[in-house]
């Protein structure tokens, strides 16, 4: 009843607002069901039931001019997978210093990966949603300062993003422990380049990083009063001094015929338990017949364990074996070889409406255990 409330009050609030400016209202829906067909536990489906919650969501965006210059945005969004309670994922302040260059001021995406400016937009791109190993992210949004210069260099469509912000957020780190997560000093800047139907496109992130897990927490104290401080800060990400630094590379190509788009990051953190060095890649490519996509999508994750050579200074038969053992294995969950595929279909069956089924397939190379996650969806702009 109260997200009935909700919504009564901002339709009301909007109707109020647009006798006085001009209000301009979006939005998209993503109605999506997906089954897990073999499982292992590592993507987000855990049962083999038909989930119909996890993969829907709705979105408004909301804009008002203010002035010939300024406007303010905002995107109210919710997903099935949070029952439904909308949220604010952006809410900002536009000014256009000239046609060229725009700055931004409030809550805004952070233009990590390709698809980040319109990442909950499935009717934007051909998956119903990209793949989520590579996407994965604690968070998409930050609140701070952002500029975006459009020009022409040559035959290209030059577009410069850059951002400096904050964020907060918390996430699930497996085993069923939720970790907050904070961003600080976080700077972004993305470049792309296009030609007709051709893009191609580099971001390059850095932030100072903190990462509160109870677990981790408690094995640094445990390290701490057995006599060895140092490793505090060898174990833990919430002590200001781990950063991390984030290189996206991507292209992609669209001429109504032929469908191509590939990414490659590194992701890596100092001076903590998380891995120093991950690296993945996807290539796409689709053909349509029609209104009709075919198309299929391969990738690869690459995170190596850090190094817990700093143990080698810690005597042996003293009792502190648990503490090695737990230490070693806490590293040891950074490892990971992972590929992906995706067979799918998209199909604009009607004006602004899109039918997609995706055949999604994981291996985990270490284990070589894999699973499989149909989803068939509905989604829409408007």
């Amino acid at each position: 009843m109260r997200y009935l409330h909700a919504a009564i009050g901002l339709f009301v609030a909007m109707q109020s607002a647009s006798l006085i400016a001009d209000v301009e209202i979006k939005g998209f829906a993503t109605l999506a069901a997906e089954k897990m067909v073999s499982s292992d536990g590592t993507l987000k489906v855990e049962d083999d039931e038909i989930d119909f919650e996890e993969g829907s969501l709705l979105a408004l965006q909301v804009s008002s001019q203010v002035n010939d210059k300024a406007k303010v945005v905002a995107q109210i969004m919710a997903r099935g997978e949070d029952a439904w309670e909308p949220t604010f994922e952006w809410a900002y302040l536009s000014y256009d210093v000239n046609p060229n260059f725009k700055v931004l001021a409030g809550k805004q995406r952070v233009p990590y990966f390709a698809y980040s400016d319109y990442l909950d937009v499935s009717f934007a791109y051909h998956w119903l949603e990209p793949p989520e190993v590579f996407y994965l992210t604690s968070s998409d949004s930050v609140s701070g300062l952002g500029v975006v210069y459009t020009h022409r260099l040559g035959i290209f469509d030059s577009r410069l993003h850059a951002v400096l912000g904050n964020s907060s957020s918390e996430t699930d780190i497996g085993g069923g422990q939720m970790a907050d997560v904070k961003a600080d000093n976080l700077y972004s800047f993305a470049w792309s380049l296009g030609y007709d139907s051709l893009n191609v496109r580099a971001a390059y992130t850095v932030s100072d990083i903190r990462l509160g897990v109870t677990a981790v927490n408690e094995l640094a104290q445990g390290w701490e009063q057995a006599g060895f401080p140092q490793f505090g800060s060898q174990i833990r990400i919430d002590d200001k001094d781990n950063e991390a630094e984030f290189l996206n590379l991507g292209v992609t190509y669209d001429n109504g015929q032929y469908l191509f788009a590939a990414e490659y990051s590194e992701l890596g953190i100092e001076g903590s338990f998380v891995s120093d060095d991950i690296k993945q890649y996807y290539v796409s490519g689709g053909y349509y017949f029609g209104p009709v996509l075919l198309h299929a999508t391969y990738g690869e994750t690459d995170r190596k364990a850090p190094s817990t050579d700093f143990l080698d200074i810690v005597p042996r038969g003293f009792g502190l074996e648990p503490l090695i053992f737990g230490t070693q294995g806490l590293f040891a969950t950074s490892e990971l070889e992972q590929d992906f595929q995706v067979l799918g279909v998209k199909w604009d069956f009607a004006p602004l409406l899109a039918l997609k089924l995706d055949v999604n397939r994981l291996t985990d190379k270490i284990t070589d255990d894999d699973q499989t996650l149909v989803r068939l969806g509905i989604t829409t702009v408007f």
